[in-house]
């Protein structure tokens, strides 16, 4: 084997990977036409729908990624990753939602941005704390000077 040692396969992994990636696959070709409807207004429940099917596919390749690694993805991959993917999914629309961003701008940006927090998963935190701390600084600052300018 050319001095290489042949890496064990970890089954469990690639069925969770398969899994994430069928469950997206699944939920845009159920919901497209929902997904991509141009209504009036801009809440559409099916476009968060949308992003968190975009997290799951960014999730299923870092999962396939790690399909040497030995470690078992029990419990982690049913209880703690669906969670931040809705997390992810849920501050995306809503990032986009505030912004008044819709349209194909919508999906081009959604589509960026889930699929890059749900590959980066395990940065969550490292990315998004820092940034909410920054925000939350500003926060009083902004409120006292929002109610001096209403004087």
């Amino acid at each position: 084997m050319n001095g290489k040692e042949k890496r064990e396969l970890n089954w469990r992994r690639i069925g969770f990977a398969i899994f994430y990636f069928l469950l997206s696959i699944g939920i845009v070709a159920i919901f497209n036409k929902k997904i991509f409807e141009q209504t009036g207004e801009f809440y559409n429940f099916y476009r968060l729908l949308w992003c968190f099917a975009i997290t799951c596919l960014g999730f299923a390749v870092i999962v396939f990624r790690g399909r040497y690694k030995p470690k078992s993805p029990f419990p982690e991959y049913v209880t703690y990753y669906p969670f931040l993917i809705l997390v992810i999914s849920a501050l995306v629309f809503s990032v986009l939602y505030l912004s008044k961003i819709s349209g194909f701008p919508f999906f081009t940006i959604s589509f960026v941005a889930c699929f890059t927090l749900g590959y980066l998963i395990d940065e969550f935190w490292l990315i998004v704390i820092p940034a909410l701390i920054k925000f939350l600084l500003k926060l009083p600052g902004s409120i006292i000077m929002f109610i001096r300018g209403k004087k």
